[in-house]
């Protein structure tokens, strides 16, 4: 029972970690907007519309730390997430090829193809949801980070000294403090996490299988 308690909070760890970026993701949308009004309108910078770039500022800086923040929080959450979708994966995709060993002996097709519908969903369904929690995160990264680009277009229009220098500082932080998320450190959580955790499920799942097959090729050899 304990078990599956940690296991059920485990997972909405996860799910609450996604909202807090779903949030995040709309208050950087929401900055990138404000920088591209003022690119159209940028005839007519003035002295409110600098105080407006400086809390932009302000806020994207708060925004990037609580990032980092609410990346340390979930650290440990997001590293067993992907130890169970690697370790879950390669079990399902044992268990299907020794299904289709069965299959090849007993020749009974009826049960193994209601085993590779069931477990081959699941391989589909882990994946997935693998798939939709790196998009989050790489959404917000990649959101966050392309303030830099909207503010260097901006330079290129505006003619006021003092805000160009200030525009140079503002995309200069966001550059020396780009958006990264990671798992505990060991990984960026980004899309070349899949072929990862694919190659590194596909080790395993060969080590399975080789000691599976000399063990029934044991067992052959004393019959």
């Amino acid at each position: 029972m304990l078990r599956y308690s940690a296991r059920l909070i485990s997972w909405f760890d996860v799910f609450y970690f996604l909202a807090v970026l779903k949030i995040i993701r709309l208050h950087f949308e929401r900055i990138n907007t404000e920088m591209i009004v003022l690119k159209r309108f940028q005839n007519h910078l003035r002295s409110d519309n600098y105080l407006k770039i400086v809390k932009l500022n302000k806020m994207h800086k708060s925004l990037r730390n609580i990032c980092k923040i609410h990346n340390e929080s979930y650290s440990i959450q997001l590293l067993w997430l992907t130890y169970y979708i690697m370790s879950m994966t390669t079990v399902l995709v044992y268990l299907i090829i020794f299904a289709s060993v069965i299959y090849f002996v007993l020749k009974n097709d009826v049960p193994i193809m209601a085993g590779y519908v069931y477990y081959g969903s699941w391989v589909v369904l882990y994946y997935s949801f693998c798939y939709f929690v790196l998009r989050s995160v790489t959404g917000v990264a990649k959101e966050g980070n392309n303030t830099v680009e909207l503010i260097q277009k901006l330079q290129l229009e505006v003619d006021q000294q003092y805000l160009n220098k200030f525009l140079k500082i503002f995309s200069r932080q966001i550059y020396d403090d780009k958006i990264e998320f990671s798992a505990c450190g060991f990984f960026p959580l980004d899309f070349t996490l899949i072929y990862q955790v694919i190659s590194s499920s596909s080790m395993y799942l060969i080590i399975l299988l080789q000691f599976h097959f000399s063990k029934l090729h044991v067992k052959i050899i004393n019959n």
